[in-house]
């Protein structure tokens, strides 16, 4: 099976049949525009000739490109769909919640599933599955389903358990259609943890013990960990809770 070039660079993939659309499916991964992730292509019709244009399951770091190897670096490979609720003679067709299985993680990788669901008509979703990653100066934790919280500090980072370098992190160009749930372990009107933040233009520091300091463009870079130019990366917040 092969696609045209213009769509993107794929791996063999999966194929089964979806009874809720109605139509094979083929379930690959690869890089379409520089994001890499999860595609799925629907079969115009049943000579398994022609396929519609890849639409985005799942936003996940792939085993290829400048940052592959780093130890740290999560990624995902091989999709596939099962669906116990519809069965089939190979567990070859899929309904409307399948789970989507595939092989995750970073060094010691590990079978990993999460659900989905097909909505007709809908744009794809540029979720996230669960873990640390990386946007610009700025390090983040997905949850997995709709929401990141920022991560102030390299301390903070290692504290949650994070132990390679913040380089190494699986670097994406933006958040997605993830929401922003502040600062990772600092509930509202709760100091922040050690680490950098910012409250609309203004930077700041906070010692993790209940008092901050306004830190200026050229302490970004020492207090920060980052240029002045990656400013937006730094956790939001809207106060400094007390």
């Amino acid at each position: 099976m092969s696609f045209n070039e213009s769509q993107g660079s794929f791996a063999p993939g999966s194929l089964s049949y979806s009874t809720f659309l109605g139509r094979f499916v083929y379930l690959t991964f690869g890089d379409v525009g520089g994001r890499h992730g999860f595609y799925l292509f629907l079969a115009e019709d049943d000579t398994l000739v022609r396929w519609g244009a890849p639409i985005l399951v799942v936003e996940v770091a792939l085993p290829w490109g400048p940052d592959a190897g780093k130890p740290g670096r999560v990624a995902g490979v091989y999709p596939s769909f099962l669906d116990p609720a519809v069965g089939g003679v190979n567990f070859d067709r899929i309904g409307e919640t399948p789970y989507l299985y595939f092989i995750y993680g970073a060094g010691e990788r590990r079978l990993t599933r999460v659900p989905v669901r097909f909505v007709k008509g809908s744009a794809p979703v540029r979720n996230r599955v669960e873990g640390f990653y990386r946007v610009g100066g700025g390090a983040r934790y997905s949850n997995g389903y709709n929401q990141f919280c920022g991560i102030g500090s390299m301390e903070q980072l290692r504290a949650m358990g994070y132990a390679h370098p913040f380089e190494n992190l699986a670097s994406y160009p933006d958040d997605g259609v993830l929401a922003n749930a502040g600062v990772c372990g600092a509930p509202a009107g709760q100091p922040p943890p050690k680490g950098c933040y910012r409250i609309d233009g203004g930077g700041f520091y906070s010692n993790g013990q209940g008092q901050s300091c306004t830190t200026c463009p050229e302490q970004i870079a020492n207090h920060c960990g980052v240029t002045i130019a990656a400013f937006s990366a730094l956790p939001p917040r809207a106060d400094h809770g007390g």
